[in-house]
């Protein structure tokens, strides 16, 4: 099942200290081919700059900014997009910034999961 593409999409907005604890925790998992886009959506704070500083040189992290704040839904499709086109993502998971997962085989089971129902 790890011949799936999973790209995590987080929408930060002013909290980069919870996005990176958030972000950390989805790149534990244990799943072959994942990544995660965070979505920079105008913070007016250091967050851009924390960010970068966190995941530079990280390939399995890709940062997306938007001067404005375009809002949860715009900002979270926004970063769907770069997941779908960019990355060529077979599956997006979408979490709020304050989430850490602790299951680091996620992943796993929502691909099993969905090819479950699919061949039912």
């Amino acid at each position: 099942m790890n011949k799936y593409k999973i790209v995590a999409v987080i929408l930060n907005y002013i909290t980069w200290q919870d996005t990176i604890e958030c972000v950390d925790s989805l790149l534990g998992m244990c799943y072959a081919d994942h990544e995660v886009v965070i979505v920079e959506n105008g913070s007016k704070n250091e967050s851009v700059e924390e960010l970068e500083r966190r995941y530079d040189g990280n390939k399995k992290v890709y940062i997306v900014k938007s001067d404005i704040n375009l809002g949860f839904a715009r900002g979270n499709n926004l970063g769907i997009k770069f997941a779908k086109e960019k990355l060529s993502a077979d599956f997006v998971y979408v979490a709020n910034s304050d989430t850490v997962i602790s299951d680091k085989s996620l992943y796993s089971q929502i691909v099993e999961k969905y090819y479950e129902r699919v061949l039912e």
